[in-house]
């Protein structure tokens, strides 16, 4: 967003100081001084208009040329980070699926109501089949509290690989990662975690459906040239 600003300002700059330039060649200058030392000022002008024209031209070719050629030479690296994202939402969908008896919509998880419910169906301090999870990592969690401890190593593995690239990134996908990285459905995992073995409502699933919507639907907002 700023740097969309500031190439509009220098746009602006550069068009202004070129339609002063050629006013002032044309018209400016056969007009009858209106104040004493008019001319000069003009002239002062003139040259201030050349300078920022100059300036212009420098940071077209230096700055905004330059910074594209880095953009399309990181674009496929940055896009397939980004993917990840997603991915990662579609193995916790399919292996959510796998662990309930439920038939779910095609439409899952969208539906919050339908989310609990699988949730219920689900023993969050069981071990399952992970199939989906296994293929991407070889790592068998023993729960689910492993499970998304896993799938949040990868989120803060592929925000750290993006931060890297911050100047590229536009505002809206570092506020998306940030809300990724700080999503109270990690910290609400970790905190029933340690207290699983000695309360009840810990390893009640259903509880954290909110919370895992959200998180599902903020994977799910991570889209390839997005970040441009």
């Amino acid at each position: 967003m700023i740097k969309r600003l500031t190439n509009n300002i220098v746009l602006v700059l550069f068009i202004l100081s070129l339609s002063y330039i050629f006013c002032y060649k044309i018209v400016f200058i056969n007009v009858y001084e209106l104040f004493p030392k008019a001319y000069e000022v003009g002239i002062i002008f003139q040259n201030l208009m050349y300078s920022i024209c100059a300036s212009c031209i420098f940071y077209f070719f230096v700055v905004y040329i330059r910074r594209k050629q880095e953009i399309n030479r990181l674009k496929p690296s940055i896009n397939q980070v980004i993917k990840q994202y997603q991915n990662r939402r579609d193995v916790i969908v399919y292996d959510l699926k796998n662990a309930t008896d439920i038939n779910v919509s095609e439409s899952f998880p969208t539906d919050l109501e339908e989310l609990k419910l699988v949730l219920k169906d689900i023993d969050i301090c069981k071990r399952y089949g992970f199939a989906y999870l296994y293929s991407v990592v070889h790592i068998h969690p023993n729960n689910w509290y492993e499970y998304f401890k896993i799938i949040f190593k990868l989120d803060t593995r592929d925000s750290d690989i993006l931060f890297k690239h911050s100047d590229y990134l536009n505002s809206e996908m570092i506020k998306l990662i940030n809300e990724v990285q700080t999503s109270s459905f990690k910290h609400l995992l970790n905190a029933y975690h340690l207290q699983s073995n000695t309360h009840e409502f810990a390893r009640e699933f259903h509880k954290l459906a909110e919370f895992l919507h959200t998180y599902l639907k903020q994977l799910n907002e991570f889209e390839s040239n997005s970040w441009v």
